[in-house]
């Protein structure tokens, strides 16, 4: 991540340049003051666990369809509509992923939680994704 990202995050729709160093950013809206260095250092941190959360819910939705996929459903909203379906198999499979979604969602919600609260670091992704429940089938 550079200072752009940062810039972006921590004063999104103002206009800027940036260089090599904080001392050749050109700050190119008048509205609001150039940020100081130190301002940006401390966006750092919250800007990083961003970032991260936002990876992290791509990649469950990611995930979400893949497991519908491991049963030959097209996607997560596909599987899920097949919860009152009278064959009793899809309705179990069906079922089945409701519930871990649920688990799934529950764990990365709590997970969020912390890292916006900086009462742990933000997870690397693997591990992050390891942590998260397993589905069992019907």
């Amino acid at each position: 991540m550079d200072i752009s990202a940062v810039l972006l995050y921590g004063w999104p729709g103002k206009e800027f340049s940036v260089g090599e160093t904080y001392e050749s950013l050109q700050w190119l809206s008048e509205d609001v003051p150039k940020p100081t260095l130190q301002e940006i250092e401390n966006l750092w941190p919250e800007c990083l666990n961003q970032i991260q959360i936002k990876i992290y819910k791509t990649e469950l939705e990611k995930l979400l369809n893949s497991v519908a996929a491991q049963k030959d459903y097209r996607s997560q909203l596909s599987i899920v509509s097949y919860t009152s379906s009278s064959n009793p198999q899809w309705k179990a499979e069906a079922d089945s992923f409701i519930d871990w979604r649920d688990a799934l969602y529950s764990y990365a919600l709590q997970v969020m939680d912390n890292v916006l609260n900086g009462n742990i670091p933000a997870p690397t992704l693997e591990d992050f994704l390891q942590g998260a429940p397993v589905i069992v089938w019907p």
